[in-house]
């Protein structure tokens, strides 16, 4: 219960940016207030062109989320449509092997914490072990983890009924705080031994390779989302929609583009190489 109420008074806070109370009726304010540019364990992030995840665990200059939930140096934007920071693949090769990324927080982005599963990041549990994931549009199920690994750095557990825009949950171990990977999507399997539909989800990082990652600090700021389109916003809105993944493609390529990095750009549309 505690969790909803936090949740639903973090809303409450940004509907009353958007609105006046004035004699008991609601009356548009002269100008719309700025989003909260806060991440938040188990709320959405966006991007501009529409695609639509969850927030899995948050770090004081990060957020972690699965690589498929944009392009490698791709805006992130919250569910209140403010910028939160750049989504950078944890492997170049992206969702193509572990489905692992984080954002990189802009500058004046607040750290909301993991009032899902608690502060901390631990090992995976052995076969057998429970696992749980609480998704933006669903409630938390858990799962046994089983021994099939799908690729390097994935995790697999029996299915655990998420549904679109639970990518990049947290993934817990019920009553123990913290959290020991991500959540990524559902493979089936329809032939040998181990034939079936399971859930997958990719390991966190061990701390010396947090330590090591490229991209350190906070960057710089975008603008908002715009809260609806209009008439008015429409050039905008197109230029971002198609801009966005573009400019994220473009500032990857400028090092150099690498056979792990067109495995991540393609993978991302669900095509692997």
């Amino acid at each position: 219960m505690g969790k909803i109420l936090k949740g639903a008074a973090h809303k409450l806070a940004a509907v009353a940016c958007a609105v006046g109370i004035a004699g008991g009726a609601l009356t548009a304010p002269a100008a719309q207030a700025a989003a909260p540019a806060i991440a938040i364990q188990g709320h959405k992030t966006t991007t501009a062109n529409g695609a639509t995840c969850t927030i899995g665990y948050v770090e004081p200059d990060r957020a972690w989320t699965a690589a498929h939930c944009g392009f490698n140096g791709q805006a992130i934007y919250n569910e209140f449509g403010s910028h939160i920071g750049t989504l950078r693949y944890f492997w170049p090769s992206g969702t193509a092997e572990r489905d692992l990324a984080y954002i990189q927080f802009a500058h004046g982005t607040v750290a909301g914490g993991n009032p899902i599963s608690g502060d901390g990041i631990r090992p995976v549990p052995e076969p057998g072990g429970i696992i749980c994931a609480t998704g933006r549009h669903t409630p938390e199920t858990c799962s046994a983890v089983t021994p099939r690994r799908a690729r390097p750095g994935m995790v697999s557990a029996q299915l655990m009924h998420k549904i679109s825009g639970d990518s990049g949950s947290g993934v817990y171990i019920p009553g123990q705080p913290g959290v020991v990977g991500i959540f990524s999507g559902e493979t089936l399997k329809n032939f040998g031994a181990d034939a079936g539909t399971y859930s997958n989800f990719a390991l966190m990082p061990s701390p010396h390779e947090i330590a090591t990652l490229p991209h350190q600090g906070r960057v710089s700021r975008h603008p908002d989302l715009p809260v609806s389109v209009n008439t008015g916003n429409l050039a905008e809105h197109g230029l971002r929609y198609v801009g966005e993944p573009m400019e994220a493609f473009s500032s990857t390529s400028s090092r150099g583009l690498l056979i792990d990095d067109i495995r991540g750009f393609i993978g991302t549309f669900g095509i692997f190489l």
